[in-house]
């Protein structure tokens, strides 16, 4: 079955199968990806490149341990924008900022939920104060401790019924 997203890009089964391939290691050379399904490893080159072309997949990245880095602290803030300014607007301020990993424009009781990463809970407070408080429009934040490793995992998709 073949789906059409927003952006009118045309998906088919392989295409699904390529993403989920590269969601879960995006290092998998093309001749190998091909070998699994069957296909050239140009047929796969072709489509993942008709894929980045068209902004289904965005980037291919690397899975960063902080901690081994040394940014033992990881926290989620809460963030609060006065009326008169735009949750996008800040949420760009605060992703040029260097510890910030995340910066979503949500809905309910705040306007943003940020992610940073810092060496020490002193270090999150005296950023919080000096750095994330100081942007224009930023009234309240209220921080998140994570207190144990994140878990998360890829989503693999497929035709949506």
């Amino acid at each position: 079955m073949t789906i059409s997203t927003d952006s009118k890009v045309s998906l088919d089964d392989l295409d699904y199968k390529i993403i989920n391939v590269l969601t879960i290691d995006a290092k998998r050379s093309y001749a190998d990806i091909g070998k699994e399904f069957n296909v050239s490893s140009g047929t796969i080159f072709v489509r993942v490149k008709k894929m980045l072309d068209h902004d289904v997949i965005k980037s291919s990245t690397a899975d960063i341990n902080y901690i081994k880095l040394g940014y033992e602290t990881v926290a989620y803030l809460s963030i609060s924008v006065d009326s008169q300014s735009s949750s996008i607007d800040v949420s760009q301020k605060l992703i040029n900022l260097t510890n910030v990993v995340e910066a979503t424009p949500v809905s309910g009781h705040f306007n943003i939920l940020c992610k940073l990463v810092c060496p020490s809970t002193n270090y999150l407070g005296l950023y919080i104060e000096d750095k994330i408080k100081k942007i224009p429009g930023v009234s309240n934040v209220v921080a998140h401790i994570a207190l144990d490793k994140n878990l998360s995992k890829s989503l693999l998709v497929g035709n949506i019924e």
